[in-house]
This record gives structure tokens, sequence and C-alpha cells, in this order.
């Protein structure tokens, strides 16, 4: 039997309010992953149609149009350098798992998805879940992150998963 512990500190500031908490439960399992996302653009590799660009329109009447097809986009999905990369981080359903730890050295441009699921979710900072019903927010099952990485420099990521060892 293995014990998991945690110990967060939330601090805002000399004057703001401070918060701190621990938890220590029992795990039978845990996995550590560690895995490189590659960059998902090159700045080494123009694009031939957009490689003039003009200033913007200084006219405070000129009118602004939204965006409605994407494919005129010079940077698209399909532009990327590389394909998507795909951690399965465990084999089993959410309620198995016990905790969830992911940290990156940059939270920057990285996207993920869910077992397939059509959310596509910003990776913004460290992410930790603990207990099964926080778990249940990211759905039934945590076992696949797909990501993409839409930055030019690539992500080391560190996963940690608890579970019962029949997950």
């Amino acid at each position: 039997m293995l014990v998991f512990s945690c110990q967060t500190e939330v601090n805002l500031g000399s004057k703001g309010p401070r918060l701190s908490f621990q938890n220590h439960f029992a795990v039978e399992a845990y996995s550590k992953i560690g895995i490189t996302i590659p960059a998902g653009i090159s700045l080494s590799e123009p694009v031939p149609e957009y490689s003039e660009w003009a200033e913007p329109d200084p006219d405070p009447d000129a009118v602004v149009e939204e965006i409605s097809d994407w494919s005129m986009v010079p940077l698209l999905l399909n532009e990327f350098s590389t394909d998507p990369t795909t951690v399965k981080i465990q084999p089993s359903d959410s309620e198995n798992v016990k905790a969830l730890v992911v940290t990156s050295d940059s939270y920057e441009d990285l996207h993920f998805t869910l077992d397939g699921r059509p959310n596509n979710y910003r990776l913004s900072g460290p992410v930790l879940f603990i207990e099964s019903g926080n778990i249940s927010f990211l759905g039934n099952s945590v076992n696949d992150f797909t990501f993409h990485n839409l930055g030019p420099f690539d992500s080391k990521l560190v996963f940690i998963v608890a579970r019962n060892a029949t997950a």
C-alpha cells in the first residue's frame, strides 16, 4: 500500500488571503509518465502566400469583418508540422483514479482533448485532481490525453496517476 501526499498553498500577496491544505490517502498503484510534445509549428517554414504583411488601416471608420471562414487563416491544424500526441495514462474508468497531476515546462500553446471527446481544453498551468469525485469532472474515463502543441517549441509534460490496482 502506498500513501499519496499532497500539500498545496495559495498566497495572494503579503496582504491577500492565504490558503493551505493537505491531503493523504492510500493508493495501490501509480504511474509516472514523462513525454515531450513536439512543437506544432516551425518558425523557419514561411507560408509563401503570406510572406508580405501590410500595416493595419488607420482609418477609424474602416469596417472590421469577423472571420467566418477559418480556412483563410494562414495557420491551421492541418498545417502543423507535427501530428497530435496521444498519452495513454491509465486503462480504466475514472472512478478507479485517486489522483491525477499534470505539469509542463511550458504552458504556452498546449491544447488537449480527453478520450476522443469533442471538448478542447487549454493546459494553462499545473493540474491537480485528487479523489475520484473531483476526477469525475473530467468525465467517465481519463485514459487518453491527445495534445496539440500550437507553439514553436517542444513542451515536456509529466503525468502522475495514482489509482486502485484493479484499474
